[in-house]
């Protein structure tokens, strides 16, 4: 029997006990960058990223890609601390003029994003927020092969990625089928590649 790669992921941001302040998506408008472009995209966003630690020096974040499933284009979602230097601005529909919430939650712009739009919203839940994070971190693995899987600020403890090289009924007889919480296939002409991701 061929030996299939297993690469088994696990993220532990729920390690991260530091508090954070602030869940964020970031989005790219077309005119200003082509969001269908990676490179074009991390290009803006690092230099987004240098611009805030500049104004705001003991920043932390993390952030994930995440392309459209039908057009591709990419947007960010990300989790921040340390910003007082941002400036948000309460998030209000355009046509009633009423404050946005979400889940009771009021959503904010942030006005120092030129790029496109944004949201944020305040952390009142840090393990869901890491779980979400996390999804994102070990999706893009997959859709974002040899590419820059996510963004963070110094001094964070990072994602333990864990490979092992077993064929697919020799891992699965020794994992506890209860702890798999996504998993993930991609096959290419000679190899096939199974994404575990597994409960701590």
């Amino acid at each position: 029997m061929n030996s299939t790669l297993i690469q088994i992921v696990k993220v532990f941001l729920n390690k991260i006990i530091e508090p954070w302040e602030y869940f964020v998506t970031l989005t790219f408008d077309d005119e200003k960058v082509n969001a269908s472009n990676y490179p074009e995209v991390s290009e803006s966003l690092a230099k987004w990223l240098n611009n805030m630690k500049h104004q705001n020096p003991n920043m932390r974040y993390i952030l994930a890609p995440e392309p459209h499933p039908k057009s591709g284009r990419i947007h960010f979602h990300g989790i921040f601390a340390n910003v007082p230097n941002w400036n948000l601005k309460e998030a209000r529909n355009p046509h009633t003029k009423r404050l946005i919430k979400r889940n009771g939650l009021q959503i904010y712009n942030l006005t120092n994003y030129k790029y496109g739009h944004t949201t944020v919203s305040k952390v009142t839940n840090l393990e869901a927020v890491s779980v979400y994070i996390s999804k994102y971190i070990t999706k893009e693995l997959i859709n974002l092969c040899y590419k820059k899987r996510y963004w963070s600020s110094k001094h964070l403890e990072r994602p333990t990625i864990e490979y092992a090289d077993f064929d697919e009924e020799t891992l699965l007889f020794y994992i506890d089928k209860d702890k798999i919480k996504e998993r993930f296939e991609k096959t290419t002409t000679n190899s096939k590649s199974i994404y575990l991701k597994i409960r701590s």
